[in-house]
């Protein structure tokens, strides 16, 4: 598990009080919600095979500048973003059904539903769905590292 501190709060309804949401933790994704992870992963290996078949030779032969430790939320979406093939559109619908569907809790304790998705901020719905690839698809085996 993982978590995705928000940049910008919100008030949510939970056990007959308002609270001022936090964080977002996140929670591998498990054979149910397999449909919603496999296009992302898919998207994210495009990104990454266009990176490659971007770069020159010499960039080719030099070893990764990064490594799973350092790469963020932000310079994953800066990858996919890059990528004119992948359909970020798509990837963002199927990491909020993977949010909605198990992988991820409002302050460790709430489910995720369509409303509470809905009150993120732009900022703050990239930024989850950054962290989830970060978190759960980079270091997969065949996640690009």
């Amino acid at each position: 598990m993982s978590q995705y501190e928000l940049k910008e709060s919100f008030q949510y309804a939970t056990a007959g009080s308002q609270e001022n949401a936090q964080f977002i933790e996140l929670i591998s994704p498990h054979r149910k919600s397999l449909q919603y992870y496999h296009p992302v992963k898919s998207a994210f290996m495009q990104a990454v095979h266009f990176l490659n078949d971007d770069a020159s030779d010499d960039e080719k032969s030099e070893p990764p500048k990064e490594t799973p430790d350092s790469v963020d939320s932000e310079g994953v979406m800066s990858l996919m973003y890059a990528c004119p093939d992948v359909d970020m559109n798509k990837v963002f619908l199927n990491v909020y059904e993977l949010l909605k569907s198990g992988g991820g809790r409002l302050d460790g304790q709430e489910k995720i539903t369509e409303p509470i998705l809905d009150k993120l901020s732009s900022v703050d719905l990239e930024g989850v769905v950054g962290a989830y690839i970060a978190t759960f698809i980079v270091p997969s085996p065949t996640g690009g590292r």
